[in-house]
């Protein structure tokens, strides 16, 4: 094991909100306190020769719904674990959708991070760029607003070092909105005061969501929309105080425009078509080990024969089971592309048909198990390898 990883952590799968773009399938399970620092210590504990994880991301659901247990698990990290805070760079972050974000809860992280002598924590809001945009999909978009403007006082009269972030998933429906949403969060809430980040991506969108999928006409769109972003962020120095994460779009779907804002800007990642199965592993809060992020999504299909559960620490030899699955998924090659096969678009739009992602593949088993032999044959390697 020697590439560095992501470990979410799934501190509960239930939500407060209901994001007609979320692929998660919802249920009430929560982790607890032992299960979530079990999974940690498989990654981070002292008997292995290399810590292999870079960051513990605080995932839901929405991990604020159980903020005592989200306190509990923060504290076990930074308590056990400070040395590879100091010295080894480990990072922090917790994605809330912002709703139940209270003073105590603000306060608390804070203090935590006043403990060391560099900001570790990083804390990120979901908001999609303006009141009518998050209402559109998500809900609560004054609330959030709120929320965030009281960020931004406090930060700027108390100074402290809590790395703060928003994370914008655009959706198709509302390209068109993106510049004048993004004007609401600079000259309006003026977040880069006070946040650090902004991290824009794509919705993954799929069968059976109520939002249209990606398609060749989009690309256009988000041409001329980021090119008119990125000037106001230049132009008005909006980078000595904020940085914006790249929008991902797989490469072989740009045209020309979207390789030029890439090259200009580097607000756009043109990434190749590649799994991240084996890079982004997430321990569920019945305490499996998946792959990767989209792992969970595939329970519903698979039910108990996930294929990308790596192991299960509330069973025995848990950490043995781990290292072979984990060697059986960095001999499979799934990085490299398939570039020329016959791979259909099917409802994930032209946009997701490029990419060789496991998940795009999983999610069609059924379909892929009636047509398409190319796709057929390449899931039914990758599966045959896992078990």
């Amino acid at each position: 094991m020697t590439s560095k990883k992501t470990l979410y952590l799934v501190v509960t799968e239930k939500c407060n909100l209901a994001c007609d773009y979320c692929l998660y399938k919802k249920n009430d399970t929560v982790t607890s306190l032992d299960t979530a620092m079990k999974g940690v210590g498989l990654f981070l504990n002292y008997n292995r020769d290399e810590k292999i994880i870079k960051e513990i991301y605080l995932f839901g659901g929405e991990p604020l719904l159980y903020p005592t247990l989200t306190k509990k698990i923060l504290l076990g990290i930074c308590g056990k674990y400070s040395n590879l805070i100091r010295k080894g760079g480990l990072k922090i972050k917790i994605l809330t959708n912002g709703a139940l974000l209270n003073q105590n809860f603000y306060d608390f992280m804070v203090k935590i991070t006043e403990q060391f002598s560099f900001p570790f924590l990083e804390f990120t809001i979901s908001f999609d760029g303006s009141i009518q945009t998050q209402d559109s999909h998500r809900g609560c978009g004054e609330n959030i607003v709120f929320k965030i403007r009281k960020i931004l006082e406090y930060k700027k009269k108390e100074g402290e070092k809590l790395v703060l972030g928003i994370a914008w998933t655009l959706t198709p429906d509302r390209l068109s909105s993106f510049y004048t949403d993004f004007l609401f969060l600079f000259e309006q809430l003026k977040i880069h005061t006070g946040f650090s980040y902004l991290g824009i991506r794509l919705a993954d969108l799929s069968n059976g969501l109520n939002v249209r999928g990606w398609g060749k006409t989009d690309i256009s769109l988000i041409q001329g929309e980021t090119s008119k972003v990125m000037n106001y962020y230049s132009t008005n120095l909006l980078d000595k105080n904020l940085v914006i994460h790249p929008i991902n779009i797989v490469h072989d779907m740009g045209q020309k425009g979207i390789q030029e804002i890439h090259d200009e800007y580097n607000c756009i990642n043109l990434f190749n078509e590649k799994c991240d199965l084996g890079e982004n592993i997430t321990l569920l809060p019945d305490g499996r080990i998946t792959a990767c992020c989209i792992g969970r999504f595939l329970d519903p299909i698979f039910y108990e024969n996930n294929p990308l559960v790596l192991c299960d620490v509330n069973r025995s030899n848990f950490e043995k089971t781990l290292d072979t699955n984990l060697r059986k998924i960095s001999s499979l090659n799934i990085h490299s592309s398939i570039g020329d096969k016959n791979i259909s678009g099917g409802d994930y739009g032209d946009i997701l048909k490029c990419s060789n992602k496991m998940c795009f593949l999983l999610f069609k088993k059924r379909e892929i198990s009636l047509k398409n032999e190319v796709e057929r044959a390449y899931l039914n390697t990758i599966l045959g390898a896992l078990k």
